[in-house]
């Protein structure tokens, strides 16, 4: 945020701030030129007050029922400070927190230290001083990307874009963009994990998958061993019936009570990695291969159209590396979101939603 900006909405609240309170006024003058000759900051006056008036104004109030790239651009990126206000409004980042040394307030304060992405950190007022970055314990804490072009990526991501074309737009590098995408299929599965009901039954088909998570963007920095989702699909179900669940790792003891927990006995099961055909039919169900003449059969039975189900999806993905880090990774579980939740034209709204439930920004 330019200092010079004339319509500046947190400039204005200084100012605003500083003729209300006259009796500080000396106090905050002789703040001010001490930080000035120190380089520091220079901390907003009564910051909660100025937090109340520039909520009223913020970009996420006035926006369309479908948010385009082009709005973005013109409405949230046009300015870091107008940008950080959006972010506020959807709860991907707050305006105050409790500082873990002095047990008060941290309010926002510009800092010319502080990085060159936002320009502003969280600080208490005298004696602690101590200070925090606007991303730490969010979903953009550990990134050296700007807010606006980790927002690009999503938005990017949410509409199925190439990390090559968001690459080239964003002139970013090719290791930046794999990790936001993984992050943003982390996020599918944790919602997901979240919205899982009990799915098949008699005459029902269900699809079963695992697949191995990629790089992943922990909550609050809490460390995780799972980096595997297992998850079934019912078949033909319009509600999009689901379950997914994230696990240390796929063998049939693991596995196995799952499936018990969540499809229903007499379910017809599909899979392609599953071994085991004697376990699950001793449980109630029937087990069909996805390369066997059975599944075949069952398609011609059904009459269903297969080529939007996730086996024959997986099956067009191009491999590269190990066999267990292809490029399927994590994409069981952004395919399942995608028909849980898409396609729509309001999936970024819907899925900046699902980060602040998990990744809350107050």
């Amino acid at each position: 945020m330019a200092e010079g900006q004339d319509a500046g909405t947190m400039d204005e609240n200084m100012e605003t701030s500083t003729q209300d309170t006259s009796t500080g006024e000396s106090m905050e003058g002789q703040d001010s030129q001490e930080e000035g000759a120190q380089g520091q900051d220079q901390p907003h006056q009564d910051m909660q007050e100025a937090n109340d008036e520039s909520k009223a104004v913020t970009p996420a109030r006035d926006e369309p029922k479908i948010i385009t790239h082009e709005w973005l651009v013109k409405n949230v990126f046009k300015d870091t400070e107008t940008c950080l206000l959006w972010c506020v409004d959807r709860g991907l980042l707050c305006w105050e927190r409790i500082c873990t040394k002095c047990r008060d307030k941290q309010t926002w304060t510009k800092d010319i230290t502080a990085s060159k992405q936002d320009g502003f950190v969280f600080r208490c007022g005298r004696p602690c001083r101590s200070k925090n970055g606007l991303r730490k314990g969010t979903w953009f804490e550990g990134s050296k990307l700007s807010i606006k072009d980790i927002l690009s990526i999503i938005y990017w991501w949410c509409f199925n874009l190439p990390q090559t074309y968001v690459q080239v737009q964003l002139n970013i590098t090719e290791h930046s963009t794999v990790d936001w995408y993984s992050y943003c299929r982390e996020v599918c599965a944790m919602t997901l994990e979240r919205c899982s009901e009990h799915i098949g039954g008699p005459g029902k088909v269900v699809e079963i998958d695992e697949s191995k998570l990629g790089k992943r963007k922990h909550v609050r920095g809490q460390q995780t061993t799972k980096k595997w989702v297992f998850g079934g699909v019912e078949v033909d179900s319009h509600a999009k019936k689901l379950f997914l669940v994230t696990v240390g790792n796929t063998d049939t003891d693991t596995l196995l009570p799952i499936i018990l927990h969540w499809v229903a006995p007499g379910t017809t099961i599909i899979s392609d990695f599953w071994k085991d055909k004697e376990t699950l039919e001793g449980h109630g169900y029937t087990h069909v291969s996805s390369n066997s003449k059975a599944f075949k059969d069952l398609r011609t039975e059904t009459c269903t159209d297969t080529r939007g189900r996730w086996l024959n999806v997986k099956r067009g993905l191009p491999k590269f590396g190990t066999p267990d880090e292809h490029h399927t990774t994590g994409r069981f579980a952004e395919w399942l979101y995608r028909q849980r939740f898409g396609p729509k034209a309001t999936m970024f709204q819907t899925f900046l939603d699902h980060i602040h439930e998990l990744h809350p920004g107050r």
